[in-house]
């Protein structure tokens, strides 16, 4: 009888064993994983310009309505011509400052003054927003030049750096003034620049005109966008393209 109770006793403990086994062998620990991955997408600033296309004579639009990055002229004295270089900006573009430089090589045949009520080419820019752009550096942002060329005919061009500021009344009631740069980004659509240029009667001559034709004189409009990140404010993003800003007025030669 006594052998039979331990028989019994043993058999139950193995059974207690293996059930406690079986149990330890299926646990799910208590247990937990966390992580950060980073994925990159890329910002971008975009920019395109162009400008509407017309006739020789500068007068009367073309019958389409084609866009156009550059068109030729015949001068005349006291003559209006079309030229309205407009930039797109692209819709994903991140917020950003933009500048615009104008070389006019015609300057000498250019109207200078409003005086004779056609208003000039940086009088349109003033009252489309842009400011003439100044620094401390020594770079050289609104200049002008002149080169007397063999036939006696002074060649006169200008190279003046603009920048967008803010000029509307909303802007305004946020304390921002004329000076202040404005922000774009690619929901701020079309920039207009200027729409027209106009010649001189005096000293325009057939003389003059064709100093400057031979010169390869032009209006050259190149615009410049910087982000607005990672810079304290608009004279560090100027920087990045103070090299453009300086490159050379359109030269002249002398024939």
């Amino acid at each position: 009888m006594k052998k039979k109770v331990l028989t019994t006793i043993a058999i139950i403990a193995s059974a207690v064993l293996l059930v406690v086994g079986s149990i330890a062998g299926t646990v799910a620990y208590l247990r937990a994983t966390a992580e950060v991955v980073n994925t990159f997408t890329y910002g971008k600033v975009s920019i395109t310009m162009d400008e509407t296309l017309i006739g020789e004579d500068g007068l009367t639009p073309a019958a389409s309505t084609q866009r156009v990055t550059g068109n030729r002229y015949k001068l005349m004295p006291g003559t209006t011509y079309v030229k309205d270089p407009v930039i797109h900006v692209g819709t994903e573009s991140e917020d950003m400052y933009l500048f615009l430089k104008v070389d006019n090589g015609i300057a000498g045949l250019a109207v200078t003054d409003d005086t004779t009520g056609t208003v000039t080419i940086r009088n349109q820019l003033l009252n489309n927003g842009w400011k003439v752009y100044t620094n401390d550096s020594s770079v050289a942002y609104d200049v002008a030049t002149e080169t007397t060329t063999n036939s006696g005919v002074i060649i006169k061009a200008t190279s003046t750096i603009y920048y967008l500021s803010v000029a509307d009344a909303a802007d305004a009631e946020k304390g921002e003034t004329a000076e202040t740069p404005k922000i774009i980004n690619g929901a701020s659509g079309d920039i207009k620049t200027f729409e027209k240029f106009t010649t001189g009667t005096s000293p325009v001559t057939e003389a003059s005109m064709t100093a400057y034709v031979n010169n390869n004189a032009k209006i050259g409009v190149t615009a410049f966008a910087v982000q607005t990140s990672g810079f304290n404010n608009i004279h560090e993003a100027a920087a990045v393209f103070a090299s453009e800003f300086a490159s050379a007025i359109p030269t002249t030669s002398n024939p």
